[in-house]
């Protein structure tokens, strides 16, 4: 009876240990990789809303031919009002508290909606001089990272 073949109890329970040790390392490899894909993601989608409303804005200034800031009532965010040759209001952007966006619309008055869906903390604008733009923005990603944007525009159509 020596030379019967198999495994032991023991050899069975030693090997389960550490497959099961493998598999936790492994799952728990995937899992980081996943959180940091996750992270990654979220923080690239807010840079490419920021980058299309900064691109956006800054089309609307370079056809526009003045320019004039306005803060709002409380001071807590700014308003960009945009003209144009004839000094009647072209377009404007502002940051609406109630969903923390940046709305556009045509004219001075009219809201086209919000221009991206990443919460926005901050949109500051200057005028400098009288031809040139200067847009901030700060805004959150959904993991509560911060993500901070700005670009300057030229007033491209001045009488």
């Amino acid at each position: 009876m020596r030379d019967e073949r198999g495994l032991t109890l023991v050899e069975v329970t030693i090997a389960v240990v550490l497959a099961s040790l493998i598999m936790v390392g492994l799952v728990g490899f995937y899992v980081s990789s996943q959180m940091t894909w996750v992270d990654s993601s979220t923080k690239v989608i807010a840079q490419r809303d920021a980058t299309f409303a900064l691109e956006e804005i800054t089309r609307k200034v370079r056809e526009s031919a003045q320019a004039t800031q306005v803060a709002s009532p409380n001071g807590s965010h700014m308003q960009l009002f945009l003209y144009d040759t004839g000094g009647n209001p072209s377009w404007h952007f502002w940051w609406e508290p109630s969903d923390s966006l940046i709305h556009h619309g045509p004219g001075a008055t009219a809201n086209d909606g919000p221009l991206m869906t990443t919460t926005v903390t901050r949109f500051q604008v200057s005028v400098s001089g009288a031809s040139l733009v200067k847009i901030d923005l700060d805004l959150l990603t959904p993991n509560g990272e911060a993500v901070a944007l700005s670009t300057a525009a030229a007033l491209y159509n001045r009488p």
